[in-house]
């Protein structure tokens, strides 16, 4: 489909959608999963938080807290100065994780952040395209730089395994370990040792 067919349809899901008064909802009052829209209460099954902490009673504390301590926002690039709570939580998810990393404000950010940094120009990149949202923003700015990127169809795995076995020769490949197994390649590997060359491996130098 041309880019014009593919908005013209979206648009026309949504203004359905509207329509039927299932989408673009506000709700005046929320109570844990129950919402009240348009005068009725309702059950909310559309929920993006994960954790559903949003209501316990120690976050919202420690949040009146911090909004007491740095106002409602806390205005400055992380590579200026942070919000002293990013360094403290940075620590306890160390201690659980017993590794290195950044707490970003967003999903949003932190891949726009990442993936700029650790796909390069000399690799392809290929992505579903019911991928999430902000992951597809981060990988149009590498496009920027001359990476490669496809889009599959979503779940089409032989589609997958297509674009990887003729884009392989062209671009860089690192394994991890002795596992490849790619056209007439085959080890004898357990999922476990393959897995472990579909992951991104990073060597800190310094800290």
């Amino acid at each position: 489909m041309l880019r014009n067919e593919v908005i013209s349809a979206i648009d026309s899901i949504i203004r359905e959608g509207k329509h039927r008064g299932i989408i673009h909802l506000n709700a005046s009052e929320i109570g844990g999963s129950r919402l009240m829209v348009r005068g009725r209460t309702s059950i909310n099954f559309g929920s993006c938080s994960y954790l559903g902490l949003e209501f316990d009673e120690r976050l919202i504390r420690g949040s009146q807290q911090a909004v007491r301590s740095f106002g409602t926002q806390f205005s400055a690039s992380r590579a200026y100065i942070s919000c002293g709570l990013y360094e403290e939580l940075e620590e306890i998810f160390r201690t659980i994780f017993n590794g290195h990393l950044m707490i970003a404000p967003t999903t949003t950010l932190g891949h726009i952040a990442t993936v700029p940094v650790i796909v390069s120009e000399r690799v392809a990149v290929i992505v579903d395209h019911q991928e999430h949202a902000s992951v597809q923003g981060a990988v149009d700015l590498i496009k920027t730089k001359g990476t490669h990127v496809e889009l599959v169809r979503h779940n089409r795995l032989d589609m997958l395994e297509e674009r990887i076995s003729a884009l392989q020769g062209s671009y860089e490949k690192k394994l991890v370990n002795d596992c490849e197994c790619e056209g007439e390649v085959v080890s004898d590997c357990s999922e476990e040792e393959h897995q472990r060359n579909r992951r991104t491996e990073f060597t800190i130098l310094k800290m």
